[in-house]
């Protein structure tokens, strides 16, 4: 179980934090709703630096009072939680940085170094000058539910849109923007890249239906010879009848004969099944596989 989070530093909040069993980490979730561009969390930084510098930050955590240290150390990010990204400091650069840092007059122990540049990489995701005991918490979501903004000495997260009570929150921190765009299998191979994952996002948007993602949908292969039949039937009879039940899904006008588009194919990643929309195909990611590389190649 997380522990429960301090409250000192909080000015105005509506969060908590709690282990987002689907992605395998502790995130922020709501106690109640929300409108877009109400304040969802707004927090005082534990700790700031002059810039993202290692030296800067070790001199930043040592003008600290005992207090805020151990708040530094024990109620941002667990061990677990920066081992399980990846986060480390290699030697050379901590010896670097306590150098720098003892002659700018800082005392910091190596071990406590590693520990406060572990957090503030893992931090720097939200903010790359402060640390906080709960916005630096804040994980990447592809529905980029809310936005976080430092002003006036206090960060804070804000609603984009509805967000309802009891839910995960959470704002988009790939540095490529352009992703956005792209399909739930791309956002996710880019955010275990960057070390925000260790598996398939299981955000509300890449479980739902994926709108940038589709192929062209192999149960409507035969449209082209359903169309060319249509219309050599429409030469030889008037009948919008026969002409409907000749071509099946296709539609049929009084003033001629209309064919729906060839049909899309795309996926729901809580379902994990590629549907038609047009058609009643409905095919598992092992049956699609070999589609989808014949259209990576075309």
């Amino acid at each position: 179980a997380s522990p429960c989070p301090r409250m000192e530093n909080e000015v105005l909040g509506y969060v908590r934090v709690e282990r987002d069993q689907s992605q395998g980490y502790r995130g922020l979730k709501t106690i109640k709703s929300f409108w877009p561009g109400e304040v969802v969390l707004r927090e005082k930084p534990l700790m700031t630096a002059p810039s993202s510098a290692f030296a800067d930050r070790l001199v930043a955590y040592s003008n600290l009072e005992s207090k805020k240290k151990g708040l530094v150390l024990q109620s941002t990010f667990t061990q677990f939680e920066v081992d399980d990204r990846g986060i480390d400091v290699t030697d050379e650069a901590l010896a670097q940085a306590l150098e720098v840092a003892k002659q700018r007059g800082a005392e910091v122990s190596p071990a406590d170094a590693r520990c406060v540049l572990q957090r503030c990489m893992a931090g720097s995701l939200v903010d790359k000058l402060h640390l906080y005991e709960q916005a630096s918490l804040l994980r990447h979501s592809c529905a980029a539910d809310v936005e976080f903004v430092y002003s006036g000495g206090m960060g804070a997260i804000t609603a984009r849109h509805n967000i309802a009570p009891q839910k995960f929150i959470g704002q988009w921190l790939l540095e490529d923007f352009n992703l956005w765009w792209k399909g739930a299998n791309v956002r996710s191979a880019a955010l275990q890249k960057a070390g925000l994952l260790n598996q398939e996002c299981m955000c509300e948007r890449c479980q739902g239906e994926d709108t940038c993602r589709a192929i062209k949908c192999p149960g409507c292969f035969d449209f082209q010879k359903r169309l060319k039949a249509a219309r050599l039937l429409m030469l030889m009879s008037s009948s919008a009848v026969l002409m409907a039940s000749f071509v099946g899904w296709c539609r049929v006008t009084i003033g001629g004969f209309t064919a729906r588009m060839q049909g899309e194919v795309r996926r729901n990643g809580k379902l994990k099944r590629w549907r038609c929309n047009v058609c009643d195909f409905n095919a598992s990611d092992v049956a699609v596989e070999g589609y989808i590389k014949i259209e990576n190649k075309l």
